[in-house]
């Protein structure tokens, strides 16, 4: 679990639609389908789990980390260790008895969330009218079929919801890779800007 520098905690989400911005300039791309094929592996996600109130009741209230860390729970011999480290090329350090993040394991699997269409109600009368004002502009009969289909039937559930079981593991090798030699002005601003937190 890592937190982000404040202002860059959108960089990857954000790297992901630049991608998607770019490829939208020589892809056309009418339908929502359309646009999940200009993604790597795009899905369409029906529904979400709620991890929130699942885990609430016994996860601690975790404030005051204001500088960027990176967090990692190992089991180990039946024990949970946490550790931290300040900087992506530094070694892990144990917390062990100075602060956890859970009281306890939640059980079973969090509920699903309803999808709440209030805001969509709303605006589909407008959205409506839209689609209809540039349907000449639309590649084929079947890009304006579909616009119609999604109207009719956005709120019928088709939702195949798999629950997480197994999270990736991270690799216990670590190795710091070596850190290119700055000029004295640029490492002292760098030192500034990653000095190594503690907890």
């Amino acid at each position: 679990m890592s937190f982000l520098y404040v202002g860059h905690t959108h960089e990857d989400i954000d790297a992901a639609f630049s991608t998607i911005s770019r490829k939208l300039r020589t892809t056309p791309a009418e339908t929502l389908p359309d646009i999940l094929k200009l993604m790597p592996n795009g899905k369409r996600l029906n529904g979400m789990y709620d991890v929130k109130r699942w885990i609430d009741t016994y996860i601690f209230n975790i404030k005051y980390i204001s500088k960027p860390m990176h967090f990692k729970i190992v089991r180990q011999s039946k024990k949970i260790r946490v550790f931290y480290k300040g900087q992506q090329h530094t070694m892990w350090k144990p917390i062990d008895g100075n602060g956890c993040f859970l009281k306890g394991m939640p059980s079973g699997i969090p509920r699903i969330l309803k999808p709440d269409y209030e805001k969509l109600d709303k605006l589909l009368p407008r959205t409506k009218k839209l689609i209809h004002s540039v349907t000449s502009m639309f590649s084929s009969e079947e890009k304006k079929e579909w616009w119609t289909k999604f109207f009719e039937t956005y709120k019928q559930e088709q939702h195949v919801y798999t629950w997480i079981n197994v999270l990736p593991r991270q690799r216990e090798d670590q190795t710091i890779r070596p850190i290119l030699t700055l000029q004295p002005e640029v490492q002292l601003l760098l030192d500034k800007e990653t000095q190594e937190p503690q907890v």
